[in-house]
């Protein structure tokens, strides 16, 4: 049936997920030798940007025939790297301009500046999705992909120096 093709396209595509973000992890460090921070995270968040753009598309039929059953394969490898460097390069990145014998107090407080949204998204995100967006994710997810298109453009504007990882 269609719902079961459904749903083993959705496991194959979160198999991806975590298999990419998984081996991208173990790699990112060979990375961080030649490239900086920045730059690393920049491809990240590009990631993800075009995943999320592919995912809202992909419920439309604007690809060629034979592409549309990938779309969400490709959608969650791009986004199997950008959660990598999403979950450790803003903290790598903001270590490197913070004093050492404060680090963990400023961690903790950085922490408390993606918790706390994840929090009031979680609780205000139906209201808003049912008031001012009618009920279409679709284009929730495209909203998402511009956030990450602004993020990267703020992130250009942090500079950092290119540190040897031994």
């Amino acid at each position: 049936t269609l719902w079961n093709e459904g749903q083993a396209q959705g496991q194959k595509a979160m198999a991806y997920f975590s298999i990419i973000c998984t081996i991208f992890s173990l790699v990112i460090y060979f990375f961080l030798r030649t490239w900086e921070k920045v730059n690393i995270h920049s491809i990240g968040l590009t990631c993800c940007a075009v995943g999320l753009a592919i995912m809202y598309n992909g419920f439309y039929p604007l690809y060629p025939a034979g592409w549309l059953i990938h779309l969400p394969v490709v959608s969650q490898i791009l986004l199997g790297i950008a959660w990598c460097t999403i979950l450790s390069m803003p903290f790598a990145i903001l270590a490197d301009h913070m004093p050492r014998e404060k680090i963990g107090l400023y961690m903790g407080l950085f922490n408390w500046t993606i918790v706390i949204p994840e929090i009031i998204a979680s609780l205000t995100f139906g209201y808003v999705l049912k008031n001012y967006l009618d009920d279409n994710i679709s284009l929730a997810v495209g909203i998402g992909g511009v956030s990450f298109l602004v993020a990267l453009l703020i992130l250009q504007t942090i500079r950092t120096e290119k540190h040897s990882v031994a």
